[in-house]
């Protein structure tokens, strides 16, 4: 069995080239011929892919263990105070905590919070009004503290606690860091 064929290949320019000559050969032979060249340049597009996305890969590496490290360090900031400090977004949702908010939240009000719940609907039902109306004002745009005295397992405790909004890149108050400091001694 032989095969008429008439070959075109695009040239080096990008021109499509064709050859007058046909021939008759076995079936296989110039298939054979062709699918060696198209094989050739699929298989070095493919390296050039290839290395491009292991070159991606390994940025997107690097920017995730900066992005890790930068994690580690601000962890590391807010847990170096005995200050209790912790941001709500602007549905009151807990994003961070240190472990000195978790404790005082903790001997407060009897729960322990983590990120991810809700830091109004976890107070006594009394308080409630007073800390939406400061995150509700400090989510408004407004930077300010207030002290509070609590007294609690028979200890009196008074605290500085300020609330600062937290800007997006284009102004937009997206939440609250609020730093508490105990001040109890300066009574």
């Amino acid at each position: 069995m032989h095969l008429i064929f008439a070959l075109s290949f695009v040239n080096s320019a990008g021109e499509d080239r064709a050859i007058d000559k046909t021939g008759m050969y076995p079936i296989g032979y110039e298939l054979f011929v062709q699918s060696q060249v198209l094989g050739a340049g699929i298989m070095l597009r493919l390296e050039e892919i290839n290395q491009h996305l292991q070159a991606e890969i390994k940025q997107l590496q690097q920017a995730e263990k900066i992005l890790r490290q930068s994690e580690t360090n601000l962890l590391n900031l807010i847990e170096s105070t005995q200050d209790a400090i912790w941001s709500i977004d602007s549905t009151y949702t807990l994003l961070t905590l240190n472990l000195a908010f978790k404790q005082l939240f903790l001997l407060a009000f009897e729960v322990e919070p983590v990120p991810g719940m809700n830091a109004v609907s976890s107070l006594p039902v009394e308080q409630q009004p007073l800390w939406i109306d400061y995150y509700d004002r400090a989510l408004g745009g407004d930077r300010f503290y207030t002290e509070h005295y609590y007294f609690l397992n028979d200890i009196s405790i008074y605290l500085d606690i300020s609330f600062n909004p937290i800007f997006s890149q284009n102004g937009q108050v997206t939440g609250v860091a609020i730093f508490s400091k105990d001040i109890t001694n300066r009574q």
